[in-house]
């Protein structure tokens, strides 16, 4: 199973502004490789320690704070506040699970310096992947974005709600998020995926009147999720159903299954449960920059916003009408 690259560095890594920048184009949402936050306080640490530069050179660091703290992912790793940081980072948990080692700028020892690993870093960056499409693969890369932001954003035009596996795979998002930051899960997927006997979907799914379909919808989601989200009553799962034009420049095209927050993406290709592949042959990879910003124009402010008629943009395609419900 692919795990999102974690790497332990010292917040006193850095001995220059330009190390600095270093880590912050080698890491976080848009590189698909992360840093331990170890100890908890590495990010009040690491602040401290650019106190240290000179004053130009301290304020041109501080305004990458922001990006500094995406980079950051929580690790359960013991840390002894009586021992330095470089004989925490000894332990035999952290060396197994993080990679590379990187210790304080000034005396690294006995683990990399910073300019002996940001080579070993840039060799190694990676922001593809093979899978083969199951649950479990999907919910390790998706952790420290899903952990970070105040709401979370499912785009499959595969997914359909009433699946007994897309059930268990929105529980088990709802219990990796207790705690978090996460308040909010979204779904945006369209009313065809529906297949709910007990309301006999399959026929009422291509009724003339589509808000009557919806309605139908409404209430087999209800069955199936009020159940479950009365154990999680501070967050919410929203469930959005598209309208997908058939021809124009309209038309919008949910063909890859992202999974988005604001602060980047996951794209997962056309597949979710490819289980019957004895081996990984869908390819996962990390958005960049620019497709993120469309994605969140077209998904968040185009999908879930719909109703708000928030201002759009000429250049993306959008939906021709948007359901939502929630739960």
């Amino acid at each position: 199973m692919y795990k999102l690259p974690i790497a332990a560095i010292s917040p006193n890594f850095s001995l220059e502004l330009r190390d600095i920048r270093d880590f912050v184009a080698e890491f976080g949402p848009y590189n698909g490789q992360y840093v331990a936050r170890y100890p908890t306080n590495w990010m009040s640490e690491f602040e401290k320690h650019i106190e240290e530069l000179s004053p130009v050179d301290n304020l041109a660091a501080k305004t990458l704070l922001d990006k500094i703290k995406r980079t950051l992912f929580e690790k359960k790793l013991r840390y002894d506040l009586s021992k330095s940081w470089s004989e925490n980072a000894s332990d035999i948990d952290v060396m197994g699970q993080c990679k590379p080692v990187v210790g304080d700028g000034c005396d690294p020892r006995p683990h990399m310096e910073w300019v002996e690993a940001l080579v070993k870093i840039r060799e190694s960056r990676n922001r593809t992947w093979k899978f083969r499409g199951t649950w479990d693969e999907y919910m390790s890369p998706i952790e420290p974005l899903l952990l970070s932001s105040p709401a979370a954003f499912i785009v499959d035009q595969y997914f359909d709600p009433c699946d007994s596996d897309s059930l268990n795979m929105i529980i088990m998002l709802l219990n990796r998020i207790k705690g978090s930051r996460c308040y909010e899960i979204h779904v945006i997927t369209v009313l065809e995926n529906l297949y709910y006997k007990p309301y006999k979907i399959e026929k009422t799914i291509n009724s003339a009147d589509p808000q009557v379909t919806f309605i139908v919808a409404c209430k087999a989601i209800d069955d199936l999720y009020k159940p479950v989200m009365s154990k999680y009553i501070d967050r919410k799962l929203i469930f959005h159903f598209v309208k997908q034009a058939k021809h124009g420049t309209e038309n919008l095209r949910l063909h890859n299954r992202f999974f988005l927050t604001r602060y980047g993406a996951i794209d997962f290709g056309q597949g979710v449960k490819l289980s019957s592949q004895p081996k990984a042959q869908m390819d996962a990879s990390i958005v960049d920059k620019a497709h993120h910003d469309n994605l969140c124009l077209t998904y968040i402010y185009g999908v879930t916003k719909y109703k708000d008629k928030i201002h759009r943009d000429k250049d993306i395609a959008y939906p021709l009408n948007v359901d939502s419900y929630t739960v």
